[in-house]
């Protein structure tokens, strides 16, 4: 059976990735930096062998990759994620030069090098494809998970703050995003292609606020906010000063319907359609209800 090593595999994406890849009956292997972590723990429980190790540990990644005929890689927006990627893709052809590269990238808002998290994808994405390995890239756009991070101005108030203005754009649940790896990482014919990967439509923020006023039957209002205030609100809640502006920079991007175009790639790669911002709504209304 085959083995497939998530990296970034605790996180927002990889936690819902990982229980895919077992109920599929998948060998998974994670590396983590804490093995002890509650959902380490918990993937652990569920069958997942936990590795420790770092993206900047060259050594630990070599070991993980002992035996592995698949890779997942995830890694996380920072300064250092450009060069983070590219010594996994050194430590895969040291390692595991046979195995299948499989990576989470994004879409940004176009033109995507005018932002900084879109010139590190574009730049780790076009080293993928130079380095000789097998490899497939995906590349979702905003997740509507993201809102969550706004739940307490809609139970605090009944508002949804947002730095989108009128914008549109077609975000995607993360659970979309994570069958589609599934898919990928389970079946064949990937190798060589990358995979846009959005909602079914492009809406906007008054249309999140409609969906989540009748999942929660509380009337729910987008008020826009000034893109310099969401970078402040960040700051303020411990995000380094560089990922609060480089998420802004995207929002900027989407709020002037930088990226508004619909892709079939979860259609081509999974046997749904992907969720709505109704479905999401519904699943995950309670987080913004008080309890």
């Amino acid at each position: 059976m085959a083995m497939t090593l998530v990296i970034g595999g605790t996180g927002n994406v990889g936690q819902v990735v990982v229980p895919g890849l077992l109920a599929a009956g998948q060998q998974v292997r994670v590396l983590t930096r804490d093995p002890t972590s509650e959902v380490a723990r918990s993937q652990a429980e569920a069958g997942a062998a936990m590795v420790h190790g770092d993206l900047d540990d060259g050594a630990s990644l070599d070991a993980a990759l002992d035996g592995v005929d698949k890779v997942l890689v995830i890694t996380t927006p920072t300064p250092q994620q450009k060069e983070q990627a590219l010594a996994v893709i050194e430590a895969v052809k040291r390692s595991a030069p046979d195995a299948h590269f499989v990576r989470l990238s994004a879409m940004a808002p176009e033109p995507e090098l005018d932002f900084e998290l879109g010139r590190q994808h574009h730049e780790i994405d076009q080293a993928i494809k130079s380095s000789g390995l097998r490899w497939t890239i995906l590349r979702p756009t905003f997740f509507m998970q993201n809102l969550i991070g706004a739940a307490g101005g809609v139970i605090a108030d009944g508002n949804l703050y947002q730095p989108f203005k009128d914008g549109i754009l077609p975000m995607i649940d993360i659970r979309d995003t994570a069958d589609s790896f599934v898919a990928v990482l389970t079946g064949d014919g990937h190798e060589g292609k990358t995979y846009k990967l959005t909602g079914k439509e492009a809406i906007g923020m008054d249309r999140v606020a409609q969906a989540l006023s009748k999942a929660t039957g509380n009337h729910v209002t987008y008020v826009a906010v000034p893109t310099e205030a969401a970078e402040q609100s960040f700051i303020e809640a411990g995000y380094p000063e560089w990922v609060a502006h480089a998420f802004c920079e995207l929002f900027e991007g989407f709020a002037n319907n930088g990226l508004t175009r619909v892709s079939d790639g979860v259609e081509q790669l999974t046997d749904h359609s992907p969720r709505t911002v109704d479905d999401f709504a519904t699943d995950f209304g309670e987080f913004f209800q008080a309890s």
